[in-house]
């Protein structure tokens, strides 16, 4: 079969990094899912004029944009041809694997790829599977075939870098490729920006007396997973598992517009009014 270089129009818009072309040609047998820590047009200039000159340093196949990056959020630019080697993992995936970098804004922890991110990465996965002949499978070896995530070998991440964190990466198994999978077979991925249908609440997962907001619980233990639902009903909130101002704002708007106590901590009653409550 003949590999495409570059991905069509509705995939991605082709912006390489240099006129010359330096790196040497590959043949793609692997895709690997990244965070670019920062933003769509800084990662372009930082591989542009940073780190080297065009192609004579670092560089991905892919960068999408996220909703840190305002109107580019879910718009992806083709930096390398899938034909030409992309310097973003070690040596050897380099020489067999295309890469997609993929805007965080800079947060720490990493959030969750937004809607428009989750969309655009099945719609590169099913597509690049369909062009380089690869099955939409996860990759079960550092020089196997299918689609992976930066730290997933340390063949590919050798200073084990936390990429693309452990949100994203649950993401890739429970979002991601089962949505490669369904498009790459003619189906349609389910929007990830639909409210589920749900009328029970998960159990509540912090103790008797206790709420995320105090400062004993300020992140983990599932916080994240109210985060998203509050993002499945429409608020604009960053899934990290942090709880920060904006989670704060949100909860005492989301607590007032409920007729709940407005004191900004997710306890028992506001935890289970994200699921339950009628959406307005």
């Amino acid at each position: 079969m003949s590999i495409p270089n570059i991905a069509p129009s509705s995939i991605s818009t082709f912006r390489p990094l240099s006129t010359q072309q330096t790196e040497p040609r590959i043949l793609p047998r692997i895709l690997i899912y990244h965070t670019m820590v920062g933003g769509l047009r800084g990662t372009e200039n930082y591989f542009k004029t940073v780190n080297g000159q065009g192609y004579s340093g670092e560089e991905s196949t892919w960068g999408v944009g996220g909703s840190w990056d305002g109107s580019l959020d879910g718009v992806a630019w083709q930096w390398q041809g899938l034909l030409y080697q992309a310097d973003a993992n070690f040596d050897p995936a380099n020489s067999f694997a295309n890469s997609i970098e993929t805007s965080d804004g800079g947060h720490y922890p990493t959030p969750e790829w937004s809607p428009k991110q989750v969309t655009k990465l099945i719609q590169i996965g099913a597509w690049w599977c369909q062009a380089v002949g690869q099955d939409p499978v996860i990759a079960k070896a550092y020089n196997g075939h299918g689609l992976g995530f930066h730290q997933e070998f340390y063949e590919w991440n050798k200073q084990a870098h936390n990429c693309p964190g452990p949100l994203r990466r649950a993401q890739f198994y429970d979002v991601i490729v089962p949505g490669v999978v369904k498009l790459y077979n003619g189906g349609q991925p389910d929007d990830p920006g639909d409210p589920p249908v749900v009328t029970v609440a998960p159990p509540f997962p912090l103790g008797a007396g206790q709420a995320f907001g105090t400062p004993s619980f300020m992140s983990g233990r599932g916080l994240d997973k109210w985060q998203r639902q509050m993002r499945n009903r429409g608020w604009d909130i960053t899934v990290d598992g942090f709880y920060g101002p904006e989670t704060n704002q949100v909860t005492r708007s989301f607590q007032a517009e409920k007729n709940l106590d407005v004191d900004g901590l997710i306890g028992p009653v506001t935890w289970k009014a994200a699921w339950t409550a009628r959406i307005t």
